[in-house]
C-alpha cells in the first residue's frame, strides 16, 4: 500500500507539472491543440526560449555596460578621494612639520631666556664683596680726611639762606611801601573825587540809602560822560588798598 501510495504522489505532482506547462504555453500563444505535430510545439518553444535569452541577454549586456560606468565614475571619484585625501595628509604633516619646528625654536629661545635670568639672578657674592670693600674705604678716607670742605659748604649754604631772607624783607618792605603809596593815592582821590563838590545834605540823604539806591544812582549817573571810568578808578584803588593791607 505504502507504493501504491508514493506512485500516485508521484502521478499527481507529474499532472501538477504538466498543467502548468500547459498554462505557460498557452499564455505564450504556443498551440497545443489539434493536428500540431510534437516537434512544431518544441520548434515552437525553442524559438520562444532563444527569444526570451537574446532578450535577457541584451538586458544584461545594457545592465552591464550601465554598471561599467557606474563603476568607472565611482573609481574616477574614489581617485580623486584619494588624491585628496593624499594632498590633505601632504598638508597635515607639512603644517605639524612646520608647528614642531616653530615649538622647537621657541623652546630653544625660553630655554635660553631662562638661562640669562638665572645668571642674572644668581648672587655674585666675591662682587658684592668686592664692592662693599671699597666703600668701607671711601668712608674710612672721608672720616680721616680733614673737614675744611665741610665747613666751607656749611658756610655757603647759611649764606644763601642769609640772602633768601634779606631778599624776602626787602620784598616785604617793598610790598608795604607800595600799601603806604596806594592809600595816599586813594585818599588823594577819593577826596579830589567824591567830597570835594558833593554837598553836605546830598552827603547826608546819601549816607542814609541802602546799597540798591546807591546802585540805582550810580546806574543813573553812568549815562554822564567819565563817570564809568571815574567809579572803575576808584574800585581799583579800594581793591588794591585791601589787597596790599592784607598783604601787609
Amino acid at each position: 500500500m505504502h507504493m501504491v501510495r508514493v506512485s500516485m504522489e508521484q502521478i499527481h505532482q507529474q499532472q501538477k507539472m504538466l498543467r502548468e506547462t500547459f498554462q505557460r504555453l498557452w499564455s505564450d500563444d504556443v498551440p497545443i491543440e489539434g493536428d500540431v505535430s510534437v516537434e512544431a510545439v518544441l520548434d515552437k518553444l525553442r524559438g520562444k526560449l532563444g527569444g526570451d535569452g537574446m532578450a535577457e541577454l541584451h538586458h544584461l549586456r545594457a545592465e552591464k555596460a550601465s554598471l561599467r560606468e557606474q563603476l568607472d565614475s565611482k573609481t574616477l571619484e574614489l581617485e580623486l578621494k584619494t588624491e585628496d585625501l593624499e594632498s590633505l595628509r601632504q598638508h597635515s604633516i607639512f603644517m605639524f612639520a612646520q608647528q614642531a619646528a616653530r615649538l622647537d625654536v621657541d623652546t630653544e629661545n625660553l630655554k635660553t631666556r631662562t638661562q640669562r635670568v638665572l645668571m642674572e639672578a644668581t648672587l655674585d657674592v666675591s662682587g658684592m664683596k668686592k664692592e662693599l670693600m671699597q666703600r668701607i674705604d671711601i668712608a674710612s678716607a672721608y672720616l680721616r680726611t680733614p673737614q675744611y670742605g665741610t665747613a666751607l659748604r656749611s658756610m655757603q649754604i647759611l649764606t644763601e639762606q642769609t640772602q633768601k631772607e634779606i631778599q624776602q624783607h626787602h620784598d616785604t618792605l617793598s610790598e608795604l611801601v607800595m600799601s603806604i603809596e596806594a592809600k595816599k593815592n586813594l585818599a588823594k582821590f577819593i577826596s579830589a573825587t567824591m567830597h570835594s563838590k558833593i554837598p553836605s545834605i546830598y552827603r547826608k540823604k546819601l549816607r542814609q540809602m541802602n546799597n540798591d539806591k546807591l546802585l540805582n544812582i550810580l546806574d543813573v549817573l553812568s549815562f554822564q560822560e567819565g563817570v564809568v571810568d571815574c567809579i572803575g578808578k576808584v574800585l581799583y584803588a579800594l581793591e588794591e588798598s585791601e589787597h596790599q593791607t592784607a598783604v601787609f
